[in-house]
């Protein structure tokens, strides 16, 4: 007990005394998809916000990457949603054949029912796939974010957000 006790007090005075920072950041980005003949691109860029920039080279682990989305299926029929992940290469975004091979699937086949809908962030985590590379990714703080609609009609992604939770700590 006494051992604890001082390991707590030792900890809690190098904080106090600036040798240890740590914190946990949550990082958002929104953007929206607007399907044109089922298939649409964003960017997803957290590097301009301030906290990024102070944690970006202390990053210890990414905790979590939950996506929040709406969608307004305008269709008669329930359809299908993909979003894939790609790196953040010079240039262009990839096109939709090129996102079938060389992208990394997230979510795969998605149901969006007739009308509007709402993947929560929570429920995110029951579709995500291929964690390891998304949260690659989102330690850069850069990549591309790919729409692939399945099934014939018009659905329309009103608004969607990448949420990312990151550990940074540091010595100064």
């Amino acid at each position: 007990m006494k051992k604890a006790l001082i390991l707590i007090l030792g900890v809690s005075l190098l904080a106090l005394a600036g040798c240890i920072v740590s914190g946990t950041f949550v990082f958002t980005d929104s953007f929206e998809l607007t399907i044109a003949s089922g298939f649409s691109h964003d960017w997803v860029d957290i590097t301009d916000e301030s906290d990024w920039e102070d944690a970006k080279d202390d990053i210890d682990r990414i905790e979590s990457i939950g996506l929040e989305v709406w969608f307004d299926n305008q269709s008669a029929n329930s359809l299908t949603f993909d979003v894939y992940v790609s790196d953040p290469p010079e240039g262009a975004a990839l096109n939709t054949t090129t996102v079938l091979t060389e992208g990394t699937l997230v979510i795969d086949d998605f149901t969006v029912p007739v009308g509007e809908s709402h993947m929560s962030y929570a429920n995110s985590f029951d579709f995500i796939q291929n964690v390891d590379k998304l949260k690659e990714l989102a330690e850069g703080g850069q990549f591309h974010v790919y729409g692939i609609q399945g099934g014939s009609g018009t659905l329309v992604v009103d608004s969607a957000k990448v949420i990312i939770t990151l550990n940074a700590s540091a010595t100064p």
